[in-house]
């Protein structure tokens, strides 16, 4: 006889609380890297009004001429997203008890499937259809960046992209210090270091290819790495190390060229947000036979608020 369970009101109240728990623990490291921003709502949403950047001018004593130093105002939008789901019905009773349980993996396994589309949004990718990799998509830290009354898309400007760092042999490199070096200075000249501590909000994504490359660097500099910086970085954690906090993850795309995109941007310069957090609901579905349904979603979404806070290099990987 197959398993049927009535999923009661009580049923639904308790997957809800255990879902929105586990996520709450398990929020990912891209969050604290970028301004959550609140109140999203309705078909779109501006993030910030935007005024040009200005100089001062300099008059005589007894000039009478009001100045006229006008501003360019721009706004910058983030659209209502797609939703991002993970879920399955339910054919044995023990599965049924797993989501009633707020430790169980069966409840976070689903929590963790919607946290990669929160750092897929954040950051601007997807994975491709093919299933191999990763690719440019939506907005985000890497993607499209809405502006203006037209709300028109745009990609990131090719001068935030770096071009790679070929020897004497034409051949890139990987991460080295030339590299955080630019990109630092890229976003310094560019005023994304005069009125702010820039390195308290510095963040980088790398791949398990670039951490070997930073552990070198640390070694060959001789910079001072305790056992615990050592293992925080092994373990794939967000780890300071020189001025900027690097985020780890296998989910950076690639050029053309199959170089890896490693995106360095200043937190308080990207905005996300979430038309709803992580949450979840179970109920019976009526197209499985009444099998009970879970289901965790959440609608997340995020933007460039200028396009000179981000900064991208890019990386040989041997």
């Amino acid at each position: 006889m197959s398993y049927r369970q009535t999923v009661e009101a009580s049923h639904r109240t308790t997957f809800a609380n255990n879902i929105q728990m586990v996520a709450q623990e398990m929020h990912g490291k891209i969050r604290s890297a970028v301004t959550i921003v609140s109140g999203l709502s309705g078909d779109a949403h501006n993030v910030r009004d935007l005024l040009d950047q200005k100089e001062y001018e300099e008059v005589e004593d007894y000039n009478m001429q009001n100045p006229q130093n006008r501003s360019n105002l721009d706004a910058v939008w983030m659209n209502r997203p797609k939703l991002i789901r993970s879920g399955e019905t339910i054919f044995k009773e023990d599965k049924f008890d797993l989501a009633m349980d707020p430790t169980s993996q069966f409840n976070a396994s689903h929590v963790r499937a919607c946290e990669k589309g929160v750092f897929d949004r954040f950051m601007g990718i997807r994975k491709k259809s093919g299933g191999t990799g990763y690719e440019i998509h939506g907005g985000g830290i890497l993607g499209k960046r809405i502006t203006g009354k037209a709300r028109t898309p745009t990609s990131l400007p090719s001068g935030q992209v770096q071009a790679v760092d070929a020897g004497s042999s034409g051949t890139p490199a990987g991460l080295n210090l030339k590299k955080m070096n630019m990109a630092r200075e890229q976003l310094e000249l560019d005023d994304f270091g005069i009125d702010e501590d820039l390195s308290s909000e510095l963040f980088c994504a790398i791949t398990p290819k670039q951490k070997t490359n930073l552990l070198d660097i640390a070694i060959q500099t001789q910079t001072s790495l305790n056992a615990f910086q050592i293992q925080q970085i092994e373990a794939g954690k967000p780890t300071t190390l020189f001025g900027m906090t690097w985020i780890f993850t296998n989910r950076l795309p690639v050029n053309a060229s199959g170089h890896r995109l490693c995106p360095i941007w200043t937190k308080s310069n990207i905005a996300g947000g979430f038309w709803q957090d992580i949450e979840g609901d179970i109920f019976n579905n009526g197209a499985a036979m009444n099998r009970p349904q879970v289901l965790v979603t959440c609608y997340p979404e995020a933007t460039r608020i200028e396009n000179e806070g981000v900064v991208v290099f890019t990386c040989l990987e041997s």
